[in-house]
This record gives C-alpha cells, sequence and structure tokens, in this order.
C-alpha cells in the first residue's frame, strides 16, 4: 500500500519567514507626551470622520466638471462632516469675538490715551485712592484692601491660567521637534523597508526553488532507487544500458524454467482428460487452464519489460525531463517577483523625499517661529501681572499686559486658521488615511479588474488594493501576485500521469497478480483432492508442488526490489510530492505577512511618525486658544483694578 511507503521530508527543505531578521519597525517616541498623543487621537478620531463616511461624498472629477445642484448635495456634505465643520466654524466665531474685543478694547485705550477718559479712568481705584487722599478713613482702608485682594485673585488666576498655557505651549515646541526628527528619520525608515521587502523576494524566490527544486530532487532521489536509474548511469551509454538490462534479464530465468514446468503438467492433464472421457469434474482443470494463462501473460509483458528499453530507460528518462520542466518553471516563478518595484519605488520615494527634506528645515524653523511668538505673549501677560504688583515698576507692568494683549488680538484670528488646518491635515493623516488603507485591505476596493489580466502572454503585476487584500490574509505569493499567469499549480497533477505512461510497465504489479494466480490455483486444488481420481490426484499434486516452486522463486524475485520497477510506490512517491507541492504553492510559500507589515509600516510613518506629532500641535495649540479667552478677559479685568 502506499501508506507503508516512506516519503522524504519535504519541509525540512523550506526556507521559514519567521527566521528573517525583519529590521522595519513602527517604534514612535512621544517623548513624555503620551497623554497629549492619545488625547489628540481620541479627539480627532471623535471629531472627523471615517473613511467610510468620507468615502459617501468624495467627489469625481466628473462631479466637478459637470457640477450643478443635482449632482451636488451641500445638506449631504454638511451632515456628514458635522464634526469637522462644527468645530471649523466655532473655532473661527471664536477668533472673530476675540477679535472684535481686541478692536473695541484697543478704541478704548486710545481714548484714554487721548484724554476722553482721563481723571476717570483710575477713581475708586486703589491706586487712585492712595494717591488722592494723604490720610485714609477707615472706611477708605477697607476699600483699599478689597481692591488690593480683588486684584490679586484676578492676576493669581491669569498666573494660574498661564502655568497651563506654558505646559501645552512646551508641547507644542516638543511636538514640532518630533515631527523634525520623524521627517529626518523617513529616509532611513524607507532604506529598511527596501531591504525587508527585497528579504521577501529572495526568501520566496528560495521557496519556489526548495519546492520546485530541491523537493524535487529529493523525490528523483527516491524514484532512482526504485528504478536504480544509478546503475544505468548515463542513459545515451549504451554499455551502461545493456548492462543494466542484461542484469534484470537474467533474474527472471528461474521464474520462466518454474512457469514452463508448470504449462506443461497442466497441458499433460489437459491431454489426459481429453483422451480418457470420464465423466468428472472439470472445474478445477478450467482453472488451472485460466489461471496459467493469466500467469503466462503477466510473466511474458515483466520478461518484455525487462528486456526492452521502453520500461525502465522510459521512467529514467521521465524522473530527468519532469526535474528540468519543474526547475524552469520555478525560474519563471522567481522571475516574477522580480516584477515587484521595490527599487524603482525606492528611487520614485527619494526624489518626493528631496522635496520634503528641503521643506522640513523651512517648517521646523517658520513653525518654531509660531511657537516663539506664543511665547513672547506668554513672558508679556505674565511679566506684566508680576510687575504689577510692585508700585515703583507697576507701569512697566502694565504696558507690558497691554502688548501682550494687543498682539493676542492681532494675531488670534490668523493662529485659530492656522489650528484649523493642523485639524484637516492632522484629521485626514491619523482617521482618513488609515481608514482608506484598511478599507482597501479588508473589501479589495478600488480594484480594477482589467489591471490583473494576463496582456499577450507577458505577466502583469496585481494593483496594490488587491496586494493590499490578499496580504492582510497572510496568502501565498503564487495567489498575491496571480503568478498563475506565470505558472498554474493544478497542472502539477499531471505529472501523475506523466509516470503512468510512456511505456513504463508495473512490473512489482505484475508479479503480485501472478502470486494472486498461484494462490487462486492451490486453493481450488485443495478443495478438490478428495473428489478426484488416483490418476488426476498424483498429476494435481506434482502440480502443487510446481506452484510452490513457482510461488518460491516469484517471492525471491519481490524480495530484491531494485531489479523490478514498484510502479505503486512510484505513484505514491509522485502523488505525495505533487500534494505537497501544490499545497506549498498555493497556501505557503512566501506568505504575505511580512509584505503586510511593510505597508503597514509605511502607514505608521505617516500616520504616527509624522500624523501623531500634527495631532499632537493641533491638540495643543487649540486647548491654547481655548485658554487665551480667560486669560484675556482676566487680564483686562485686572488692569482696570
Amino acid at each position: 500500500m502506499a501508506n507503508d511507503y516512506v516519503f522524504p521530508n519535504y519541509t525540512s527543505n523550506l526556507p521559514k519567514m519567521s527566521d528573517i531578521d525583519w529590521i522595519s519597525n513602527t517604534n514612535f517616541r512621544y517623548s513624555g507626551f503620551n497623554l497629549i498623543h492619545e488625547a489628540a487621537n481620541s479627539s480627532l478620531h471623535g471629531i472627523f470622520p471615517n473613511f467610510d463616511e468620507f468615502s459617501g461624498f468624495r467627489l469625481t472629477p466628473d462631479d466637478l466638471l459637470e457640477f450643478n445642484e443635482k449632482n451636488f448635495n451641500t445638506n449631504k456634505i454638511i451632515r456628514e462632516n458635522t464634526g469637522p465643520l462644527t468645530f471649523a466654524v466655532i473655532g473661527l466665531l471664536l477668533a472673530l469675538v476675540l477679535t472684535v474685543v481686541g478692536i473695541i478694547w484697543c478704541i478704548g485705550k486710545c481714548c484714554t490715551c487721548c484724554g476722553c477718559l482721563r481723571g476717570k479712568k483710575n477713581v475708586g481705584s486703589w491706586e487712585y485712592v492712595e494717591n488722592r487722599f494723604g490720610g485714609q478713613t477707615p472706611e477708605q482702608v477697607k476699600h483699599m484692601r478689597k481692591t488690593r485682594a480683588r486684584k490679586i485673585r484676578c492676576g493669581g488666576f491669569v498666573i494660574f491660567s498661564l502655568i497651563f498655557y506654558l505646559a501645552f505651549l512646551i508641547g507644542l515646541f516638543i511636538t514640532n521637534n518630533q515631527l523634525h526628527n520623524s521627517i529626518a528619520e523617513t529616509t532611513k525608515e524607507f532604506d529598511n523597508y527596501q531591504v525587508d521587502g527585497q528579504k521577501y523576494i529572495d526568501v520566496t524566490q528560495r521557496q519556489f526553488d526548495a519546492v520546485m527544486k530541491t523537493s524535487y530532487t529529493n523525490l528523483s532521489v527516491k524514484l532512482n532507487e526504485v528504478g536504480e536509474c544509478h546503475i544505468i548511469g548515463n542513459l545515451e551509454d549504451p554499455v551502461a544500458k545493456n548492462s543494466r538490462l542484461s542484469i534484470r534479464v537474467k533474474v527472471l530465468t528461474p521464474t520462466k524454467i518454474a512457469l514452463s514446468q508448470l504449462i506443461q503438467n497442466v497441458r499433460e492433464l489437459d491431454d489426459y482428460q481429453k483422451h480418457n472421457l470420464q465423466d468428472e469434474d472439470l472445474s478445477v482443470l478450467t482453472l488451472l487452464m485460466s489461471k496459467t494463462q493469466s500467469i503466462q501473460e503477466n510473466v511474458g509483458r515483466i520478461e518484455h519489460a525487462l528486456s526492452s528499453q521502453s520500461g525502465i530507460l522510459t521512467l529514467c528518462q521521465t524522473i530527468i525531463d519532469v526535474g528540468t520542466e519543474l526547475a524552469t518553471e520555478a525560474n519563471e516563478l522567481s522571475s516574477a517577483l522580480d516584477y515587484i518595484p521595490v527599487t524603482e519605488t525606492r528611487q520614485d520615494i527619494k526624489e518626493v523625499e528631496k522635496v520634503i527634506e528641503a521643506a522640513r528645515q523651512s517648517i521646523f524653523h517658520s513653525v518654531n517661529g509660531l511657537n516663539i511668538f506664543l511665547l513672547v505673549q506668554f513672558v508679556l501677560v505674565l511679566l506684566g501681572v508680576i510687575l504689577s504688583f510692585f508700585p515703583l515698576i507697576k507701569r512697566f507692568g502694565s504696558f507690558s499686559i497691554n502688548c501682550g494683549l494687543f498682539t493676542i488680538f492681532i494675531t488670534v484670528l490668523l493662529i485659530w486658521t492656522i489650528a484649523v488646518s493642523v485639524f484637516f491635515f492632522a484629521g485626514g493623516l491619523i482617521v482618513v488615511v488609515p481608514g482608506a488603507f484598511n478599507n482597501i485591505a479588508e473589501n479589495g476596493s478600488l480594484v480594477n479588474p482589467d489591471q490583473s489580466k494576463l496582456i499577450q502572454q507577458e505577466y502583469k503585476l496585481p494593483n496594490v488594493p488587491h496586494i493590499l487584500q490578499t496580504c492582510k490574509n497572510h496568502d501565498s505569493a503564487y495567489n498575491v501576485f496571480k503568478l498563475d499567469q506565470v505558472y498554474n499549480v493544478e497542472e502539477l497533477d499531471k505529472l501523475n500521469d506523466r509516470f503512468l505512461s510512456g511505456g513504463m510497465i508495473d512490473e512489482v504489479g505484475f508479479m503480485r497478480n501472478v502470486l494472486d494466480d498461484i494462490t487462486n490455483m492451490k486453493i481450488q486444488i485443495f478443495r478438490n483432492m478428495e473428489k478426484e481420481s488416483e490418476i488426476r490426484l498424483k498429476k494435481l499434486e506434482h502440480i502443487s508442488t510446481l506452484l510452490l516452486n513457482l510461488e518460491g522463486e516469484v517471492r525471491s524475485l519481490l524480495a530484491k526490489p531494485s531489479l523490478l520497477v514498484d510502479m505503486v510506490e512510484v505513484r505514491a512517491q509522485v502523488s505525495n510530492y505533487v500534494e505537497f507541492a501544490k499545497t506549498q504553492i498555493s497556501k505557503n510559500v512566501g506568505n504575505c505577512e511580512p509584505l503586510y507589515d511593510i505597508f503597514d509600516s509605511i502607514l505608521h510613518v505617516f500616520t504616527y511618525k509624522m500624523g501623531s506629532p500634527i495631532g499632537a500641535y493641533w491638540f495643543s495649540l487649540n486647548l491654547m486658544m481655548f485658554l487665551l479667552y480667560p486669560i484675556v478677559i482676566t487680564a483686562i479685568i485686572f488692569l482696570s483694578i
């Protein structure tokens, strides 16, 4: 039985993806600002629409070209963008309100400076009472104390708010530095992705070679043992062939002698039966003649196979031919993987990196310039509040606060606009882009089937959405890159037919048929011993002896498997290899998990290593803008005391 044969361990030849040292990583240093990054990401996911919502209202170029009220549903766009639109509108409205307040405040200051309100601005204040009267009544002292306490409370609240303002301001510097470093590291990151991508291709090519070359070599060694092809040596060498054939022909001689004796005695029994017209049971004779003829035919087939070149030589030649064909197919599959544009893509990305690198320093210094401007505002207000508590320099304190408030009023609208712009940019990177990536990987959306078809018998690499979708499911390279365009794995089933055709004869199978016929003859003779006449009994006993002799010769020959070709074992070995190769190629070779990890790492570069600092910058700037309102209001009250 096929299950009794020992099959080679093909799996041990396969290189494993898990043994490769992949150097891509998605690590991101938060620099102690984990909470801000997490809060920013959560806020953006809560406010910004996900990819499914975004894709529901996206406009195509055709929509824009055919723009009209019918195909442009404004209500739908507003409804599905409620979060970001609400944030943008509220932010800009707050900026406008603060700008209007600043205009009114500036007008009031101008009027004061021009004398319109001079003499009245400090009436009732602690400073006015202290300077206006030389002596103080108890009521005046009480009023002065209340005024001082009110000023301390306002100043304390401003300072307390400025402390939080400073914390988020520090966050602006840190997140800007994180973004600067992340952009600087992208070159190394993409170099790592290129190295890992090439590693994946190399390992997959080695796996194809292991399945279709090395593993088949192991199979051919086993098949050569069955057919003794290594004894024949060079199939073109007539001396080697004749030597092998002469050995195989000679081993059948004892069996042929025993068979000829059996045939002779069966014929004698038949002649006796014809000359003695006795009414005896002819079933035994009929069986003996039928089985003897069957044995003679089987031995004749074996003799033909042993004495001709069509059997063993065809097997040996088929082993060589199939090995050559599989090696060719393995090379073609490996060549198809070279179509993966790892190096070309890296070169294209390098062109983009040049642009990004050129802008990196400008972005860094521009953002830091904004941060320094906000820091100056912070220092002016904080310094002014502190100086206002010292009588000798309190005028400098008021001047400092006024300068700080003035810069806030004239820039608040611009800063809010920057905050809204950063919000949309961060939301796109952190929410929409990963959503689009996952949508493509899960659903294969945006796939154009025509792009993956075979064109003029040339291999065409599938599009990226198909690759992402299949890679996420850890599919094999054969399915991911549609390598059936190069080689149909179902063609492996034809190997079974290749080893059953071309004159290959199952010599061992025929010998086993001979044993079955001998067994049937012995059983029939034994069953009829008591019913036979004395003469026929002696003849049958002699035939039984000859059958035992023939059986012994056949079993002796079967005990030397190297001299006969056992096509049952050949079929078992080939079928086992075919099943192994089909499974490995269609399911395991080039497992695409590492390639998906590379795609995912590239996504992380934009969404986390770049997007997360941008999101944290937006979050910190946004909170600073909200803190400005209590700071400004309290600072104005503080100045009026």
